[in-house]
């Protein structure tokens, strides 16, 4: 597994959302999860741009919830 899925994963992204969200072809991006192809420069980017912000909500909605849990104990 390489990072891209554990990035993906994290953020919460489907890996057939992220292909569509990027224009990608979901075989590529399962190719380059599982180390068989390298994505190119424009591919990479296009994923950044998908996954950056669905990880930062992820980060903020554990954050609160973090906070609702310290705050109720």
């Amino acid at each position: 597994m390489t990072q891209l899925r554990e990035l993906r994963e994290a953020a919460g992204v489907p890996q057939i959302e992220l292909a569509r969200r990027c224009g990608i072809s979901r075989f590529r991006i399962y190719e380059a999860e599982f180390g068989m192809r390298e994505l190119t420069a424009e591919e990479l980017q296009a994923i950044q741009r998908v996954l950056a912000p669905e990880f930062a909500k992820q980060v903020r909605a554990a954050a609160q919830f973090q906070t609702k849990g310290i705050a109720n104990a």
